[in-house]
């Protein structure tokens, strides 16, 4: 059972709805045996904490032109500068980090109908048979505790399901302030604990009415600003005067904002004297588009109207290519370049705990670390993504530097060699890659089985909330009786979408 504590409202919602959706998949239940857990070895760390800093971009997060405290932490982490995330969006590719699962096999963030279309229709929320981290160490005696900017996590998806508390607050201070109360309240007996905290400003800022954002960028120092411009990308920033020139910039603002709050909880665990005993690991659940792929997007259905800008539409890797990194108290830092995906984490931090593996197989491996050798090109990872939120399905799926994308209907495939095309402008067409990712692509579809899944009806003020920040615009409050209905309405003329006038052009 979870506590809650909101600063932001949350309220109880209704009776969850059930529908039969296509093309889903296990019901899972994972066991870790019931034996008193044993405590962790000298090379073992204590504790666990999991920063989830939403919507932000891995070339953003390294950006070379980014001089601030975490740069000094970041040669005792584990870099991993190729790291792939599992969906364009925050529910399946969180409950991903929480399950190890990929999204065709833990349900949540799928959607009845097809095109998908986040503003008018509830995702599914994960399954409550469903093991999550929480749950698994939570058998082990450890603290949990959840501390979340999202209103994801609030509105019932499934998220938070397994924390024993879970708060939610609005900017990270606020969170990570929340973080260390909970962690300086004296227990009788000492505990090892897990946090996650979820971070918003790289989503939220950028979404912000005109003037809001101006605002942000008019309280900058010039150094500071004229990097932020540099560091835009090229295809928002042709007219340097422009909404998605503009929002781009503020983005830009917001992910060094993550980076000073990451920074911070390092070094207050360090205060405390916890960080020696604590494993760290940050990731980003999926990136953002500024229509790098502006003209794709056109070709292609997303009902907003919106084409390349924002998250959840595509499976280009400005959207995938995500931030991981991790600090292991017994473990030198290193930047490595192995292919590796969310869904890795689960089965690595518990054997990094010293906690049972679950007795079903997760699709992850092992992250490697420290002086691990890099994986043979001979023998070339294989990672997945799908889960779209607005327009057809789609599965990416990446073999080493190849990578296809299959796209419903009609099971169109793309594929590009990211080694000499990183910025996928341009189509491969070879009928070995066509046989090879039809085997891999299938191997994926394999992993699915339909199944009955359900999605929370939401109170008013939570769907406020999630519509405050670009989600469920079209969503309006139904009853009980009411919940199959979904009203359609105009779409607030908000930050998260380019002005219509805006073109690469102008």
């Amino acid at each position: 059972m979870t506590k809650s504590e909101s600063t932001v409202g949350s309220g109880e919602p209704d009776k969850p709805k059930s529908y039969f959706l296509p093309a889903l998949l296990f019901l899972l239940v994972f066991t870790t045996g019931c034996e008193a857990p044993q405590p962790p070895s000298a090379s073992m760390p204590r504790n666990l904490v999991i920063i989830g800093i939403d919507t932000v971009r891995a070339d953003v997060f390294y950006s070379e032109l980014i001089d601030d405290a975490l740069s000094l932490r970041l040669d005792g982490a584990q870099q991993y500068l190729n790291a792939s995330s599992v969906a364009p969006w925050t529910v399946p590719a969180v409950a991903s980090i929480l399950t190890g699962l990929y999204p065709v096999q833990h349900n949540a963030g799928q959607f009845q109908h097809q095109p998908a279309n986040l503003d008018v229709e509830l995702p599914s929320s994960l399954e409550e048979s469903a093991q999550t981290l929480a749950d698994m160490l939570n058998e082990h005696q450890f603290r949990t505790g959840a501390f979340s900017a999202h209103y994801w996590f609030t509105a019932k998806f499934g998220l938070a399901q397994g924390f024993e508390q879970l708060h939610s607050l609005k900017g990270w201070e606020k969170v990570t302030e929340k973080f260390y109360q909970w962690l300086d309240v004296p227990e009788q007996t000492p505990q090892r604990f897990f946090a996650y905290l979820h971070l918003m400003e790289a989503h939220d800022w950028h979404q912000e009415k005109r003037d809001a954002r101006k605002l942000r960028l008019a309280s900058v120092d010039p150094p500071t600003r004229a990097l932020l411009l540099e560091d835009a990308q090229k295809a928002a920033c042709i007219n340097e005067n422009s909404n998605v020139c503009l929002s781009n910039q503020v983005y830009n603002l917001a992910v060094r904002e993550v980076r000073v709050a990451i920074a911070d909880v390092l070094q207050k665990l360090e205060d405390r004297d916890v960080l020696k005993d604590t494993l760290v690991l940050v990731y980003s659940d999926h990136g953002e588009e500024f229509w790098e792929h502006r003209e794709e997007h056109q070709q292609q259905v997303d009902p907003r109207g919106i084409y390349g800008y924002g998250h959840g539409q595509s499976l280009f890797q400005e959207l995938l290519h995500v931030p991981l990194l991790l600090w292991h108290p017994k473990i030198s830092g290193a930047a490595r370049q192995d292919l590796v995906s969310l869904v890795d984490v689960l089965p690595s931090v518990l054997s990094w705990l010293g906690v049972p593996q679950p007795d079903t197989p997760l699709p992850g491996t092992p992250l490697p670390a420290g002086t691990d050798p890099v994986r043979s090109h001979e023998d070339p990872r294989t990672v997945y993504a799908s889960g779209i939120a607005y327009g057809p399905e789609a599965i990416a799926t990446r073999e080493g530097q190849f990578k296809s994308i299959m796209r419903y209907p009609g099971e169109g495939f793309e594929y590009y060699d990211l080694s000499r095309d990183p910025d996928e402008k341009y189509p491969l067409k070879s009928n070995n890659l066509t046989m090879r990712f039809d085997v891999l692509t299938g191997d994926y579809i394999d992993m699915t089985i339909q199944s009955l899944v359900s999605s929370p009806e939401l109170d008013a003020q939570t769907l406020e909330h999630l519509k405050s920040i670009g989600y469920l615009q079209g969503v309006e409050e139904q009853s009980e009786r009411e919940a199959e209905n979904v009203a359609l309405q105009q779409a607030d003329d908000s930050a998260n979408k380019p002005d219509s006038e805006d073109s690469p052009e102008s």
